[in-house]
């Protein structure tokens, strides 16, 4: 499952668009994924500050 993703830099506040993240296992031909996620639970982590480098603004789930 991907998700496609804005994301704050917290040390900067710089705002990324279009950041893909995934659900699932690491492939050879995922050299597109920018971060991998254990569960749909963990994207909601990401979701706040204070925990990681970076926070998810917004995201929604890639269906192509």
């Amino acid at each position: 499952m991907r998700f496609i993703a804005t994301i704050k830099w917290l040390d900067n506040g710089d705002i990324q668009d279009d950041m893909i993240l995934k659900i699932g296992d690491i492939e050879d031909d995922d050299d597109e994924i920018f971060f991998y996620l254990d569960s749909e639970r963990e994207l909601e982590e990401f979701k706040k500050e204070g925990s990681h480098d970076w926070v998810i603004v917004d995201a929604f789930r890639d269906n192509g």
